[in-house]
């Protein structure tokens, strides 16, 4: 029997994130219909300064990198006996972040910053079912966080962080037929994920940067109904970014 052909990896989603930022113009020194003051007239008054913008810095980055892991999959009201334990082989890490710098007033909260990321892993699995036999399989991860992270004291051109995230995963597990018949054809299904990171950002000047981070996150559905699933990964991650 054939198993249908799992997901290819590769799949480019980048979300479409939009920040304006819109910045109070200046006092003119028109008169009221709009003319010009004459050339050496004395000004009524003291000039009104600029008012500061409205809005907080953000950045947009994405990221490129690669991933390992591992976890467990047990599935038996869709797949009948259906229990896989495995690793998987170095696959692909990719995504796009929105950052909003300076959100907190107080000055010991000042370095935080908020923002939301979409993240995508795509890698090919070895699992063991419960006969102790082996499965190829893919396993790609969609994941929706929120993240806050402490940006420390610049240092030069470089600006170390570290930071967490929580939020929801969507996780697809395809079997492959590789003679591991009590598996299924694979199972898939939404989990609570979160993860901690460690980077560093270097300035490229002109508003650009780039950077690299490390960063562990994993899911886990808690035997919560449906698919009793967990998986914990590594990603060594790349990024470009731009400030506005």
């Amino acid at each position: 029997m054939m198993i249908k052909r799992p997901e290819t990896a590769g799949i480019a989603v980048i979300l479409a994130m939009l920040a304006a930022l819109v910045a109070m113009p200046a006092y003119a020194d028109d008169d009221f219909f709009g003319n010009p003051p004459e050339q050496g007239a004395a000004m009524a008054g003291p000039e009104a300064p600029a008012p500061e913008s409205s809005g907080l810095p953000m950045r947009l980055e994405g990221v490129l990198g690669t991933a390992l892991g591992g976890g467990h999959v047990n599935d038996k009201n869709r797949h009948g006996d259906y229990e896989a334990k495995g690793g998987t082989a170095p696959g692909l890490a990719l995504g796009a972040r929105l950052w909003v710098d300076g959100v907190f007033d107080d000055p010991d909260f000042k370095p935080v910053s908020l923002g939301f990321e979409y993240g995508y892993n795509s890698l090919g699995a070895t699992w063991k079912d419960t006969s102790n036999r082996d499965a190829d399989a893919d396993l790609s991860i969609h994941s929706f966080l929120f993240n806050a992270a402490y940006r420390l004291e610049k240092q030069g051109k470089i600006t170390p962080y570290v930071g967490a995230g929580l939020g929801v995963a969507y996780y697809d597990v395809s079997v492959k037929e590789t003679g591991a018949t009590n598996l299924g054809s694979g199972t898939d299904g939404f989990a609570p994920i979160m993860q901690a990171f460690v980077g560093m950002d270097y300035d490229l000047g002109d508003g650009y940067y780039t950077g690299i981070e490390a960063k562990y996150g994993g899911f886990s559905t808690f035997g919560l109904g449906g698919p009793d699933a967990g998986y914990g990964k590594a990603d060594m991650l790349i990024k470009f970014g731009v400030e506005f």
